[in-house]
């Protein structure tokens, strides 16, 4: 992917992310009662994964808003870094995420989220110092479950599926199917 439509790509997603923003700003205001502040919530997730050659630290916010009782959209974002022990290289994704969630009952969620990472991969394996990025989109959809932890926090797990996988190898996912844990904070 050149450089040009990888700029074109984060503008792109920008774009998208100001929109939603926008939205939830113009949801809070029509609504109208009481503080707008108490319909957002927090949550993400954070990772780590150890092995003999590898380590994987990987970070993901999000923040979301109620615009109903059982409706609720949000962003994200999401950084990893893995450092690969045994070759000398470490390489880092970032990127952003657009998603809604839908309450089916007290504990179970419907929910779609798209996402776009720029993934960093070493053009040659010869010198490892020479990295180059590309902008990967997702689509994921599928459901969760949803465990209060007392009045405002809960322990979320979601399992998704990615239709727009991609396994020619550049993919930050070896399968289109994903599940992830995490917490949330007045969800």
């Amino acid at each position: 992917m050149s450089t040009l439509s990888l700029k074109n790509s984060k503008s792109t997603f920008m774009r998208r992310l100001i929109v939603l923003l926008g939205l939830i700003i113009v949801c809070s205001a029509s609504q109208g009662q009481g503080n707008p502040f108490d319909k957002f919530y927090f949550g993400g997730g954070l990772g780590f994964n150890a092995g003999s050659d590898f380590t994987t630290i990987s970070l993901s916010p999000q923040l979301g808003y109620k615009i109903t009782e059982r409706l609720s959209a949000g962003v994200g974002i999401t950084y990893q870094y893995t450092d690969y022990k045994n070759i000398d290289l470490t390489l880092t994704h970032y990127g952003g995420s657009l998603f809604s969630r839908y309450l089916i009952t007290d504990q179970i969620f419907a929910h779609t989220e798209y996402e776009y990472l720029t993934i960093e991969f070493p053009t040659d394996l010869r010198d490892l110092s020479k990295t180059q990025r590309e902008g990967y989109n997702s689509w994921f959809v599928g459901g969760g479950f949803v465990q209060p932890l007392g009045r405002n926090a809960a322990f979320t797990t979601v399992a998704l599926y990615n239709v727009l996988y991609d396994d020619s190898g550049n993919s930050p996912y070896n399968s289109p199917f994903v599940v992830r844990a995490g917490f949330n904070i007045g969800f």
